[in-house]
Order: structure tokens, then C-alpha cells, then sequence
């Protein structure tokens, strides 16, 4: 039953332009499923350029699934460090508040250490072999609701909605 679910999720979405607001990780992951499953996706950004900003942080067992269903698990994997455990301190004694040691607790799952440019990068490029426009310096200035178009810098209308709805995230491209 999953498998026609499937198909007919992708026919309803092949062909139909999809806008998403913002580069980041998100949007990026978003328009790459989109367009993996037949839709004609642009992301628009705000930011000028793809630019390297952002932190470390740790990408759970369902966020690594995410990343395998998308095609980029593999290279994911390769390029950051795989996550052994959580192990809190008080910051003044230094006392142990509390030990997670992910080996023993969930020895089969797969928690990564990534930075966030590493991977907006891998999903930035995910997207492009998708068939995914990106385009940057575009601030969308409203947004209607129910159908229409949106209107960025220019005013001149850009792309149509999707379904009643806008998919929408924010942040930049590092």
C-alpha cells in the first residue's frame, strides 16, 4: 500500500513548480526531495552568495535517514564524524551531570558531528544534480496566500505557489 501511497504523492507532484524561501538546510533538503520526486523546484535566497557561515552540530539517527533517502548519506558519512556520545558537566565543578554513551545505548544508529556549511554545501550541490534552481539575492517581499504569485526585489511576479501553500524556511548558504 506505502508503494502506490508513493506513486501517487509523485504523480500529483510531477511537473508542478515549487517554490521554497531560503537556502538553508531545510530548504535545501526540501527542494532536492521535491524535485527528486518530479516537481520543477526553485529556492530562492536572500543572501547575495553562497558564503560559508554557521557552527558544528550533531545530526541525529532520523536526520541521517533523511540524508540516506535524499542520496547523500554515504558522502555524508565520509565527511563528518560519527558521534560516540553526550557527556555533561557541571561548568563550575565539573562534576558529571549526565553520560550518554551512544555505543551502548543504540550501538545499530548513526549520530553525525557535522558543520553546518559542510552540510549545506553537500545539500546545496544534492540539489543542483536534482535539476534544482537556486537563486540568491532575492528577497521576497510578500507572499499571497491561497494562490498567486510572489513578488521579489523587483516586483515583477517570479514563480506560482504550490498547492494552496508556500514552502518557506530561512537562513543562508555557507
Amino acid at each position: 500500500m506505502t508503494q502506490t501511497r508513493n506513486r501517487d504523492q509523485e504523480s500529483m507532484i510531477k511537473d508542478q513548480q515549487i517554490t521554497v524561501l531560503g537556502a538553508g538546510i531545510g530548504g535545501l533538503a526540501a527542494a532536492t526531495a521535491l524535485a527528486q520526486r518530479g516537481a520543477k523546484v526553485t529556492v530562492l535566497e536572500q543572501a547575495p552568495a553562497i558564503t560559508e557561515v554557521g557552527a558544528g552540530f550533531q545530526i541525529s539517527p532520523n536526520g541521517v535517514r533523511v540524508l540516506d533517502a535524499l542520496g547523500v548519506g554515504k558522502q555524508a558519512r565520509a565527511q563528518a564524524v560519527r558521534g560516540q556520545g553526550v557527556w555533561l558537566r557541571d561548568g563550575v565543578s565539573g562534576h558529571g551531570v549526565l553520560d550518554l554513551d551512544f555505543r551502548k545505548l543504540k550501538p545499530d544508529d548513526t549520530f553525525l558531528l557535522y558543520h553546518r556549511a559542510d552540510l549545506q554545501k553537500l545539500l546545496y550541490e544534492a540539489a543542483l544534480d536534482a535539476g534544482v534552481t537556486v537563486t540568491c539575492g532575492q528577497r521576497v517581499q510578500a507572499v499571497q496566500p491561497g494562490g498567486g504569485w510572489h513578488r521579489g526585489d523587483t516586483g515583477r511576479p517570479r514563480s506560482r505557489q504550490y498547492g494552496g501553500s508556500w514552502l518557506a524556511q530561512t537562513g543562508c548558504i555557507p
